[in-house]
C-alpha cells in the first residue's frame, strides 16, 4: 500500500494548507492564498493525487510529489531548527518527537523516513495500520510515554532534595506515630491498589500522611506514586512548623516562669539575709541554682533560634514550590476568542479552560435560531469525540464552511491546548481570516 492511500487520512485541514503551500498546490480557479476556503476533502484528494502522480518520478514536478521528495523537504526545514534529532538512537528518537508539541504526525513521519529510513520501512506496516484505524500515528512502536502530563510533570519540575524515609520515619518517631505508621504500613501490604486508594482517601490528617509515607517508600518500583511526594513535604513542613511554634511557645513559657522563679529566690534570699546571716550557704546554693538554670536557659535560647532558621528555610522552599505552580499556570493564556465545544470535558481541562468549553447543544442552538453573529467572531475548537455521527458531522461542517465559521478538530486534550497555544500566541482573525 502506497503512502497516498493512507497518509492524506491523518491530515487535518491546517496540515493539508501548508503542505499545499510548501508544494505549489492548488485547485483550477482559486489561488493558493484562497485554498483555505475550499472544504477539507478537497484538499485532501489535491494532496492524494499528487502523491499518486509521484509514484516513479524522481523529481517534484507541478501537481506530483514523490514520497522521497515529500518527505525529505519537510524532514529537512525541521532538521535544520533540530539538528540533536539527528545524534539520537531510535528510541530516544522516538521520545523526542513526543515532546516536540509543534512537530504535527506528518512532519514525525518525514523525520523517521529522514533519520531512521530501514527503521521506517520495517514499521511501515503498522503504522499504516495506526493510520487506517485513526491511532496515534506511532503507537505500538518503540518507546511510548503511558501519559503525556507525568512526563511533562517530571521534565518541569526541579529537584525538590525531598527528606529522605529515615527522615521521615524520624520524625513520625518523635512525633510518637511509629506504632500507628508500622500498622498502616502492614495493612497496606496486604490490599490491592484499588483497595489501598480507597483505604488511604479514607483517612485524616496525621494518619493520611503515614499511609502517604508508606506508599511511597513500599512502593519504589511504581513511579506514579512520585506524585505524592509534594503533597507529603508540604504536610511535613506544615506539621514542623506547627510543632517548632508550640516548642517556641512552651520555651517562653518556661523562661516567664523561671524569671518568676528565680526573682521569687532572689527576693527570699534577700529576706533570708536580712533576718539570717547563717543563710548565707543555702544562698551560695541557691546562686549556684541561678548558674545553672541561666546555662540552660542559653542553650533553650539557642535552640530556639534553630527552629527559627529552620522555619525560615521552610517558608523559603514553600515560597519556590508556588512560584513553580504560577509558572505552570501561565503556560496556559487566557484567550477569550476560543470557544471549546465538547460533550464530555476532562476534570483538569475544566479547571483550565473553565470560561472556554460550551456543550455541542449550546452550538446546535445557536445553528437552529440563526443566531452565530457571536460565534463567528471567534474559533471553535471542536471534540470529535463529542460527534460520533458521521452525517451529523458533515453537515455541521458545511454549516460552518457555509457561513465562514473558522474551527478546528481535536482528538485528544494534547492537541486541543495545542491548538489553544498557537490562536493565543498568533492571533486566529488575523491568520485565517475569511
Amino acid at each position: 500500500m502506497h503512502e497516498f492511500e493512507w497518509l492524506p487520512g491523518i491530515l487535518s485541514k491546517a496540515d493539508l494548507l501548508q503542505i499545499c503551500h510548501i508544494f505549489n498546490l492548488t485547485i483550477d480557479g482559486f489561488r493558493k492564498e484562497k485554498l483555505f476556503s475550499r472544504p477539507e476533502e478537497q484538499l485532501r484528494r489535491l494532496v492524494s493525487e499528487a502523491l499518486r502522480r509521484g509514484i516513479g518520478e524522481k523529481k517534484e514536478s507541478k501537481g506530483k510529489i514523490p514520497i522521497h521528495e515529500f518527505y525529505t523537504q519537510i524532514a529537512d526545514g525541521i532538521l535544520k531548527e533540530n539538528p540533536e534529532l539527528k545524534n539520537t538512537d531510535i528510541m530516544e528518537f522516538l521520545f523526542q518527537l513526543e515532546y516536540k508539541l509543534n512537530v504535527r504526525p506528518y512532519q514525525k513521519l518525514a523525520l523517521l523516513y529522514q533519520v531512521f529510513n530501514n527503521f521506517y520501512n520495517n514499521q511501515l506496516e503498522l503504522i499504516q495500520k495506526n493510520a487506517i484505524e485513526k491511532q496515534e500515528i506511532f503507537h505500538g512502536i518503540g518507546y511510548r510515554s503511558e501519559n503525556f502530563f507525568d512526563r511533562t510533570i517530571q521534565i518541569l519540575k526541579i529537584d525538590d532534595s525531598y527528606p529522605s524515609l529515615e527522615e521521615y520515619e524520624a520524625f513520625i518517631e518523635d512525633c510518637g506515630y511509629r506504632e500507628k505508621y508500622e500498622q498502616i504500613k502492614s495493612n497496606i501490604k496486604g490490599m490491592d491498589e484499588r483497595t489501598i486508594f480507597a483505604f488511604v482517601v479514607n483517612l485524616q490528617n496525621f494518619e493520611r500522611f503515614l499511609a502517604q509515607v508508606a506508599l511511597i517508600y513500599s512502593y519504589t518500583d511504581d513511579s506514579r506514586f512520585d506524585q505524592l511526594q509534594s503533597s507529603i513535604y508540604r504536610y511535613f513542613v506544615k506539621e514542623k512548623e506547627s510543632q517548632s511554634l508550640e516548642a517556641l511557645h512552651q520555651l517562653q513559657h518556661q523562661v516567664k516562669k523561671a524569671n518568676d522563679e528565680i526573682e521569687s529566690l532572689k527576693k527570699r534570699l534577700d529576706v533570708e539575709v536580712a533576718n539570717r546571716s547563717s543563710l548565707i550557704e543555702q544562698m551560695e546554693e541557691l546562686l549556684g541554682n541561678f548558674g545553672k538554670m541561666k546555662n540552660e536557659l542559653n542553650a533553650k535560647e539557642n535552640h530556639i533560634k534553630g527552629l527559627e532558621k529552620q522555619c525560615s528555610i521552610n517558608k523559603n522552599r514553600l515560597s519556590e514550590l508556588e512560584k513553580i505552580k504560577e509558572i505552570f499556570e501561565e503556560l496556559i493564556p487566557v484567550n477569550n476568542q476560543a470557544i471549546i465545544i465538547t460533550d464530555v470535558p476532562d476534570t483538569r481541562i475544566k479547571k483550565v479552560f473553565t470560561k472556554n468549553i460550551f456543550s455541542k447543544s449550546y452550538l446546535y442552538n445557536a445553528k437552529r435560531k440563526g443566531d452565530i453573529s457571536h460565534i463567528k467572531e471567534k474559533a471553535l475548537l471542536i471534540d470529535r469525540l463529542s460527534f460520533t455521527n458521521t452525517r451529523e458531522w458533515v453537515e455541521l461542517r458545511n454549516f460552518f464552511i457555509e457561513n465562514g465559521i473558522y474551527y478546528e478538530e481535536y482528538s485528544d486534550y494534547i492537541e486541543l491546548i495545542n491548538h489553544y497555544i498557537r490562536l493565543s500566541n498568533n492571533g486566529y482573525v488575523e491568520e485565517f481570516e475569511v
